[in-house]
């Protein structure tokens, strides 16, 4: 499998070595009681999360296990924390530690947000390109090069950072615009759509459905 990379990170993902898989399995266990992480067939990358600093994340993939491609994601401080679909666990982390979100951090946090926060239709997967797709290991159509732009902040403001993406989201693609705070929370606040019935995200996250508020 190619590494998994969340949208707009700009440095890649270390890929444990089988015997760090080994040890991770024994630490997660059953995934939702139908999946496991093996040695021999899982694939697990660890990327450190540069807006908490001794924070990773770590995406573990099988391609025995059920559904396409699928995918389950944890944080790693001196515990693990399942990302579940929700905001939750991001804004706990949070919490315990506050994101260090900067010019240079803001819109890989917003990549990263977006993704393990999953709305009724599904991730919201911010794309610059058609290639990102691919790295987590999903497809799009190339021809909609031209409707993609790279991600950018548009100003920076007392309550934040305002960002603007164009993010896959169900089976359209809109362009988006979202006010990224300080402590970590992010809302969408505009949207206009840039191409309708472009195909569903053929990617299937090991997380419940949760709602997209931040």
């Amino acid at each position: 499998m190619t590494p998994f990379i969340p949208p707009l990170m700009r440095s890649g993902p270390q890929r444990l070595s089988p015997t760090d898989v080994d040890a991770f399995a024994r630490r997660t266990g059953w995934i939702d009681d139908d999946a496991v992480i093996h040695a021999e067939s899982s694939s697990v990358d660890c990327l450190a999360l540069p807006w908490w600093p001794g924070v990773d994340l770590l995406v573990a993939r099988d391609p025995g296990w059920s559904g396409a491609a699928p995918v389950a994601a944890w944080l790693r401080d001196k515990h693990l924390h399942r990302l579940t679909g929700e905001s939750r666990p991001i804004h706990t982390m949070n919490a315990r530690l506050r994101p260090q979100i900067d010019d240079a951090t803001v819109l890989p946090y917003l990549g990263f947000f977006c993704l393990f926060v999953s709305g009724k239709d599904g991730p919201f997967i911010i794309l610059e390109a058609p290639e990102d797709a691919a790295h987590i290991g999903a497809t799009i159509d190339p021809q909609l090069r031209a409707k993609l732009q790279p991600a950018r902040i548009v100003a920076r403001q007392d309550d934040g950072h305002r960002c603007e993406a164009a993010v896959w989201f169900g089976d359209d693609l809109f362009q988006s615009h979202f006010l990224v705070r300080a402590e970590g929370t992010v809302e969408m606040v505009d949207d206009q759509v840039l191409a309708k019935n472009i195909g569903r995200c053929d990617i299937t996250y090991r997380f419940t459905a949760g709602t997209a508020a931040a």
